[in-house]
């Protein structure tokens, strides 16, 4: 199986992109996903959709091949699992002097620390390889081959991480806050607040580093989530190594007006840096003020506003600016502010909004046309979407 796994909430965000991005390059039908909980996606094995889903999706965090699982509840048992599963498939991935490690991502209730089972894995897989007349060497730092093991009392779980690290790393902010938002956490908002490129402009008033704009020119192109210096382990081995999807685009064309607004001067220097980087210089407007000061004739000066568009912002929140049980009365403010803003911009502009659901919808009403729950690190925060 192929797993998507994303940020808690994530399934529905992570589906819709899987149906867009594989129509548009392997075509076909694709297989029903099956959704494991609210952060796990699940798909038959394909290599071209895996392949996809690595390169291109961009609200997973994790994109892992589900290479088999164990009942096996002791170290000893679990070594001859899987020394027993590998020696016995002669897995099509297991290829002579590939570098590996594992990484133990859970080990809940398993009697031994995840140290130990890390150890057990890497002997079974090294000792299953040496059966097969194969050679493997751990190499933690520049690993070609990447083992992802999940453990529990009940089962364990063994997979392959098909791009070896995070996918929430572009390779194009060189700057972020504290605050900074996630690549995959804005990618998913722009996909459940329904942006649709062809016929929406894109409006960030607090654009801080960038990533909601950034990841809006991506998910517009098609554009592969990879620095071309860079290449997912799983190009490392079959089945893999040998397909060609990769392009430039795989929605080349034209993009919508998309403007960034940052009051804070060295966050806005910083931006400017961040979008340099990602080449993406002359595709988004940058404005450098408090959106409050700004009015439509000033958000687009020499040119007619577009008749119809999204504002989607990540304001601040979180436990610095609460007090108590209550928020900061500046916090109030600025969503006030920020919804009289909104209202007032000439055309038909939705907001996308992601903050503190109980005070938003105070402020904003509670008929949301989307009220999605959503993790932004630890905090539990409510994706908003109003229309005028």
């Amino acid at each position: 199986m192929i797993r998507l796994i994303g940020s808690g909430g994530a399934n529905r965000a992570m589906e819709v992109e899987v149906k867009r991005l594989s129509k548009r390059a392997i075509g076909g039908h694709l297989p029903k996903a099956h959704r494991k909980d609210g952060q796990n996606l699940r798909y038959p094995f394909d290599s071209s959709l895996a392949w996809l889903a690595v390169r291109y999706a961009r609200t997973p965090s994790r994109v892992v091949w589900d290479l088999f699982e164990t009942t096996a509840s002791r170290l000893e048992p679990l070594y001859d699992a899987i020394f027993s599963h590998i020696s016995a498939s002669k897995p099509t991935w297991l290829v002579d002097k590939l570098r590996f490690t594992v990484e133990v991502n859970h080990a809940h209730d398993f009697p031994a620390s995840p140290l130990q089972v890390r150890g057990t894995v890497k002997n079974a897989i090294v000792d299953a390889a040496s059966h097969l007349g194969l050679s493997l060497s751990l190499d933690p730092k520049h690993p070609q081959l990447v083992f992802r093991v999940e453990a529990n009392a009940d089962r364990t779980l063994i997979s392959l991480d098909l791009a070896g690290r995070s996918l929430h790393r572009r390779g194009q902010r060189t700057w972020t806050s504290e605050a900074s938002l996630k690549e995959t956490l804005a990618a998913q908002m722009l996909i459940l607040a329904r942006w649709d490129p062809r016929s929406e402009a894109l409006l960030d008033p607090m654009t801080g580093a960038g990533t909601l704009v950034l990841e809006a020119v991506g998910s517009a192109q098609g554009r592969a989530t990879w620095p071309p210096d860079e290449q997912p382990v799983a190009s490392n081995f079959p089945p893999f190594a040998e397909l060609t999807l990769d392009r430039p685009d795989l929605f080349p064309g034209e993009l919508p007006p998309l403007t960034a607004i940052e009051v804070h001067t060295p966050t806005y220097r910083s931006l400017e840096r961040n979008i340099k980087n990602a080449e993406l210089a002359t595709d988004i407007r940058l404005l450098h003020g408090d959106f409050r000061d700004m009015r439509s004739d000033q958000l687009w000066p020499g040119q007619s506003p577009p008749s119809r568009g999204l504002v989607i912002v990540n304001p601040p929140y979180g436990e610095r600016l609460e007090q108590g049980r209550g928020y900061a009365p500046e916090l109030e403010e600025l969503y006030v502010d920020l919804r009289d803003w909104w209202l007032e911009l000439d055309g038909e502009w939705r907001l996308a909004i992601l903050g503190p659901g109980r005070l938003l919808k105070s402020i904003l009403g509670h008929q949301a046309q989307l009220d999605k729950p959503m993790k932004n690190g630890p905090l539990s925060v409510s994706l908003l979407v109003y229309s005028k």
